[in-house]
């Protein structure tokens, strides 16, 4: 039978307070990647059901789930069904879409659009509990369970996908600014195959110098970091400027990550562009350019343009936080970061 849906669950045992029957809330208690499962149902049609039929039974025999743990181990083989689902929103503001899948043989597994918060509560009022006939295409997946790119705020460190409109972010000159617009864009493994310049670049702990970043950062290729150092001066007349991160990939421990089956981005927008500070590191907010808008979706740029009707204006040209050296200049400054191993930060 073929593969219907494939997709990331959390176990019962992720949650403190589990995501129950009835419009119970859930808190989740670890958020440890090792423990995501991954999930694949085969069946001989194109819905996935629930057990309306009769209570804790599959609908459909044929719907049947392989849960493998992060070793490639399986867990379980079963006929699986569809519990219900749910949107349940958090004590922080953040808002999940939430599948509760069940195994014939008892497994309960639990399908997220992102990850909880740890030990946030999360409550809904209208979950759907008569779930049957369902497209597969709308299990929720977590994208990228590794702990969020942190962003230096206001009151510390947190991971990108808690932060919402009006917090306060620290920027590179210790000022601060407030976030206007946030967007979120995901990308899965078939889109990533055939688009591959969807894959992020993965900037190593410590590969841009001083340290920084503190631990491994994912960007698109197109997102820019910040260069500082004695060359750029020379070159430029600038102490910082802004290079796209494809451009650092000749340096040693930045490269294309070829192994994520998922990715997901996040964009945060301010009343200008700012250099913030993601896992330590020095680097751009998103930029109202040509290139980053018209990379956007149209309800994103619709979003933007009735904060900012500028962006939309004839003429309009947005100020980069720092110098943005032309593509040739960029590679040329790489080039020479390289020869004289010096890192980009120092």
């Amino acid at each position: 039978m073929p593969v219907i849906a494939e997709f990331k669950a959390l176990p019962v045992s992720s949650f403190s307070d589990v995501p129950g029957g009835g419009n119970d809330p859930f808190v989740l208690a670890n958020d440890d990647p090792a423990q995501l499962l991954d999930v694949s149902i085969d069946d001989d049609d194109t819905t996935i059901d629930g057990d309306t039929i009769a209570n804790e039974t599959p609908n459909d025999i044929n719907q049947i789930a392989t849960v493998t743990d992060a070793n490639g181990a399986v867990v379980s083989v079963d006929a699986c069904y569809v519990e219900w689902t749910a949107t349940y929103t958090g004590t922080n503001g953040q808002v999940i879409e939430v599948w509760r899948i069940e195994l014939d043989n008892g497994l309960r597994l639990f399908a997220l659009s992102e990850i909880p918060e740890v030990g946030v509560t999360f409550t809904t009022s209208n979950k759907d509990q008569g779930a049957d006939g369902l497209d597969p295409a709308n299990i929720p997946d977590t994208p990228c369970f590794a702990r969020g790119t942190l962003i230096e705020t206001i009151v510390g460190e947190r991971p990108i996908e808690t932060l919402r409109v009006g917090d306060k972010i620290v920027l590179k000159d210790g000022e601060h600014a407030t976030i206007r617009w946030i967007g979120r864009q995901s990308f899965y493994h078939g889109e990533l195959k055939s688009k591959p310049k969807l894959k992020p670049v993965r900037i190593m702990a410590g590969s841009l110098g001083a340290g920084l970043p503190k631990r491994d950062l994912l960007v698109s290729r197109q997102h820019r970091m910040l260069v500082s150092s004695r060359i750029a001066t020379r070159m430029f007349g600038e102490p910082d400027v802004l290079v796209a991160a494809v451009k650092l990939i000749d340096l040693p421990g930045i490269f294309i990550d070829e192994t994520l089956e998922t990715v997901e981005y996040h964009h945060l927008l301010f009343d200008q562009h700012e250099t913030i500070i993601a896992e330590g590191a020095p680097t751009e907010s998103l930029f109202t350019g040509p290139g980053a808008l018209n990379a956007l979706s149209k309800e994103a740029l619709h979003e933007i343009i009735s904060i900012f009707p500028d962006v939309a204006s004839d003429g309009y040209e947005p100020k980069p936080s720092h110098y943005i050296p032309r593509g040739k200049h960029q590679k040329k400054l790489i080039a020479r970061h390289c020869k004289n191993k010096v890192p980009i930060l120092s």
